[in-house]
């Protein structure tokens, strides 16, 4: 058993994660479907993320994340 090599997590993912949440997709199910880490499933779900200059994907630190 190895690492996966997933692809970047880019800014045309979001509404795709999304969607195939509300179908309800596991994130195992979104990441290998996509090609994305589960990890960035989660991210995407819970807006812990920023969209860099070219188009890719970014984790946002927890701590500096605000909820209204």
């Amino acid at each position: 058993c190895g690492k996966r090599n997933y692809r970047t997590a880019t800014k045309d993912d979001i509404a795709k994660v999304k969607a195939l949440i509300e179908k309800g997709y596991t994130y195992n199910q979104i990441a290998t479907e996509l090609g994305i880490s589960p990890y960035f499933v989660a991210r995407i779900k819970h807006g812990r993320y920023s969209i860099n200059a070219d188009g890719t994907l970014k984790a946002d630190d927890l701590k500096t994340k605000t909820y209204s």
